[in-house]
């Protein structure tokens, strides 16, 4: 009895160690198919790429041609440019003058208010009046007063050089007059008139 159990669990040992693991036993291989892992997707290959169509050229819209009247409505009259006469003239040069008049009036004004507030009256007196006030001490302050004095006169006698060069002097200039050309009615008949500035 011993005999017979031991020989049947030797027979059994045997034949589980002939058996092959369990892990082994889930795994189908079939000869189409290569060894692939039962817990691993394969890839999918990527899509193929969409087909590129050639763009069409469409031609320009044709439109028909309008038709446009060829006669003017009645009254209208075409455009025609006025004629000119271009003459030369003289002028005087007053912008020229009002710009010397205003530099002298302005700096011969500010130094005589600075004259009667210093108790100088020598400063009223217009293009010569600062050269009164001029030092002969060599020091700085008096040497930078000296140059102001020369200064106020030199900018006095340009503003009186530029009034009398601007409204004594005169300039050529070119303007133009225009000639206005109308129709004319008369009891005796009728014509063109021309007028203008002459």
């Amino acid at each position: 009895m011993r005999l017979r159990l031991a020989s049947t669990l030797t027979a059994l040992a045997v034949a589980s160690l002939a058996l092959p693991p369990r892990d082994a036993r889930a795994q189908v291989v079939t000869p189409d198919d290569g060894p692939r892992s039962p817990l691993v997707a394969q890839p999918q290959p990527p899509p193929p790429p969409p087909q590129a169509y050639p763009q069409q050229a469409y031609p320009p819209p044709q439109y028909p041609p309008q038709a446009y009247p060829q006669q003017s409505p009645p009254g209208y009259q075409p455009w025609r440019p006025v004629p000119v006469r271009v003459e030369t003239r003289e002028v005087r040069r007053i912008g020229l003058g009002i710009a010397g008049s205003c530099i002298f009036g302005g700096l011969w004004l500010i130094t005589s208010v600075v004259g009667y507030t210093a108790n100088a009256p020598a400063a009223f007196v217009p293009i010569i009046g600062p050269l009164f006030y001029l030092s002969g001490r060599d020091r700085t302050d008096d040497r930078m007063g000296n140059a102001f004095l020369v200064l106020d006169t030199i900018i006095q006698a340009s503003g009186v050089a530029m009034a009398i060069a601007g409204f004594a002097t005169r300039k050529k200039v070119q303007t133009t007059v225009p000639v206005v050309v109308a129709p004319m009615l008369s009891p005796s008949g009728g014509g063109l008139s021309a007028a203008g500035t002459f």
